[in-house]
């Protein structure tokens, strides 16, 4: 499995990598500042899905300048549901709206607001079949 936080605030990338890292102490958890620089990076691993060695879990926040975390998972392009592409969305927007795009993404296997906890982790943790 690879993890990785794209997430253009680094106090929001911070407390993530925390997180994760209390719970897949053994997972390295990459990190992007830029959805441009994930797509880049991890392109290989988008490329491959199906065929990789287990999940890419993704903690991708909405709004970002350049290229938002919509718009990057328009560039990964279509992912079957059973993908092993887990993308959760982590944002600090409410928005109704951006709740029914991300539902519209059949990798999208979450949402939340800011910051991740390690209560809401776990309570993903089923929805990210793990």
């Amino acid at each position: 499995m690879k993890i990785a936080i794209i997430d253009d605030s680094d106090t929001d990338r911070y407390i993530a990598r925390r997180v994760l890292r209390s719970t897949y102490a053994d997972t390295p958890v990459l990190e992007f500042e830029s959805a441009s620089a994930a797509l880049e990076a991890l392109r290989g691993d988008f490329e491959e899905l199906g065929g990789g060695e287990g999940p890419l879990l993704l903690f991708l926040d909405i709004n970002m300048p350049r290229m938002t975390g919509f718009e990057l998972l328009d560039r990964i392009g279509p992912t079957s549901p059973s993908s092993p592409l887990r993308v959760v969305m982590m944002t600090s927007s409410s928005a109704r709206e951006d709740r029914q795009t991300a539902a519209g993404y059949p990798c999208v296997k979450g949402y939340i607001e800011k910051p991740l906890t390690v209560q809401r982790l776990a309570e993903l943790s089923t929805d990210l079949n793990l």
